[in-house]
């Protein structure tokens, strides 16, 4: 077991380059009692030695680099090392990702100071490296988080989220036959029995890099589907889920299939998301698959024009998104 008041876990797979930006920041943390798990999931290239050499170079005896030999997921490395934590607290780090010096204390803090709260979030500020935009894109400003808020999606960054670890565990941790969105069905478990915190300030730095699901297409269909799989479970009786989770195993386009009306205009709205980024291929490609897969109405394409005229002007994205997401509501 691992023992501290915070265990961090924070995943590295294929992502050499950004092993320091991420190691600095945890280092560079004010509060103490804590201790990072960063593994390497089998990383083809040179994570692993990145994830040595930082450490060495830093030398923080809260910093512990681990290796997985063979490739495990996401999913069931947070599942593993979540078990293996002795501490009141789990926070999750993305890899590539910063926490500002002061988000673990503050965090503690929230939590120490309410006992009601299985989880706190943080606001978080989005750096675009492809185009080196910067924005906020979350939706959540409550000062709590309860499950109506998760209706459509998790409206924070999983990254910027620290759990009670007996609220993590009294609920089974993260379930590992999701392979994305994993962590919408833990909030929702979460919070039937509790509620979550979040802190309107921002502490993290999430970097939105070409291969994240968010802007990748294939994943980003992947990603979609796994959010109404969720959507699903989370709506059924607790006694079909293992049979929904079996089933979607099999074929997970058949389970979600009752919410291809919804599929399609999620990807619609992230196509257009891209677009406001100026991330113009990678939305030309998405539509490309929605046209593939799912039926594309006139005004989406009607849409999608719009945003890339609108991206090409270079204002500021996360205005245009809130936009977007303000006129989709209506």
């Amino acid at each position: 077991m691992i023992q501290a008041k915070v265990v961090a876990l924070c995943p590295f797979h294929n992502r050499s380059a950004v092993v320091e930006r991420t190691l600095r920041s945890l280092a560079a943390q004010t509060y103490e009692d804590f201790i990072a798990i960063v593994w390497d999931d089998a990383s083809s290239d040179s994570t692993w030695n990145e994830l040595q050499r930082v450490a060495k170079l830093l030398s923080d005896p809260r910093i512990m680099v681990l290796r997985e030999e063979q490739n495990i997921g996401m999913t069931a490395g947070f599942k593993k090392y979540s078990d293996l934590a002795d501490s009141v607290y789990v926070a999750i780090v993305g890899s590539g990702d910063e926490c500002f010096p002061s988000r673990l204390a503050e965090q503690v803090a929230a939590l120490d100071e309410d006992w009601g709260a299985s989880f706190v979030a943080t606001a978080t500020e989005t750096i675009d490296e492809v185009t080196g935009n910067s924005f906020r894109d979350e939706t959540h400003r409550k000062r709590y988080v309860d499950n109506g808020d998760l209706t459509r999606a998790v409206p924070f960054t999983h990254g910027s989220v620290m759990y009670r670890a007996e609220n993590l565990k009294g609920v089974g941790g993260y379930d590992t036959r999701y392979k994305w969105c994993s962590d919408w069905d833990l909030f929702h478990r979460l919070l039937k029995a509790s509620r979550g915190i979040y802190l309107n300030k921002v502490l993290y730095r999430r970097y939105a890099r070409l291969d994240g699901v968010s802007y990748n297409p294939e994943k980003s269909l992947e990603q979609i589907r796994y959010k109404y799989l969720v959507a699903l479970v989370d709506s059924s009786p607790e006694s079909e889920r293992d049979a929904i989770l079996s089933a979607a195993a099999k074929d997970l386009k058949k389970v979600v299939s009752v919410f291809e009306r919804e599929i399609a205009r999620d990807l619609s709205r992230r196509r257009v998301k891209l677009h406001f980024m100026g991330r113009h291929r990678q939305a030309d490609d998405l539509g490309r698959i929605i046209k593939t897969e799912y039926h594309s109405a006139f005004s989406d394409e009607v849409q999608a024009l719009m945003a890339r005229v609108l991206g090409s002007f270079g204002l500021a994205p996360d205005r245009l998104i809130t936009a977007a997401r303000s006129f989709a509501s209506k």
